[in-house]
């Protein structure tokens, strides 16, 4: 025989899984059809005690200050600590906080979550909403003093984390990709 007789099919059969740093199709490089499978974040941390951040804006109508914000995206995990002072006697009716710019956070869309949040001495805990549009707000207290009311002046702590799925990542912030060979 002359020539070459390996081809990417041999070198990458199908089923083989190509790992790549950007989200190019590998066929270009190395032939066959290829399906991205899945993708990752890079490890990443924010952390910050401004009133407010790029990744998170407070409601100044309702919320004193933010004295703490942690941020860390590894995987496809993303965890929130924060720490929020409220201008504001919060109840069972529903109290923004802020917003979160879901571009900063690297993702393109969520679905809503519902941390616990700790305030008013300990003695109450909050539901709140991480909705699909960022924003964060208390929707219920369940309080042991203060009759189902956090105080005004109170600080919470929220902490929470979410997991994402591959589409919902935004491309900018992945460091790995994930393709299959199907063909």
């Amino acid at each position: 025989m002359v020539g070459n007789t390996n081809s990417s099919k041999d070198t990458y059969p199908i089923g083989s899984v190509y790992i790549t740093s950007t989200n190019t199709n590998p066929s270009s490089m190395i032939g066959g059809t290829w399906t991205l499978i899945d993708k990752e974040y890079a490890e990443y941390n924010i952390t910050s005690v401004a009133g407010s951040t790029s990744t998170f804006t407070i409601d100044s109508t309702n919320v004193d200050s933010l004295t703490r914000f942690l941020l860390i995206r590894t995987g496809k995990h993303i965890y929130i600590g924060m720490r929020v002072k409220t201008k504001v006697a919060i109840g069972d009716s529903q109290v923004d906080f802020g917003n979160f710019n879901l571009t900063s956070l690297g993702v393109g869309s969520i679905y809503a979550h519902f941390p616990v949040a700790q305030s008013d001495g300990g003695n109450a805990v909050c539901m709140i909403q991480f909705d699909t549009n960022g924003k964060l707000a208390c929707i219920d207290v369940v309080s042991k003093t203060s009759g189902g009311t956090v105080a005004s002046g109170s600080e919470i702590n929220i902490e929470f984390y979410f997991e994402m799925r591959m589409s919902q990542m935004l491309d900018s912030v992945c460091d790995k990709f994930y393709w299959k060979r199907t063909a």
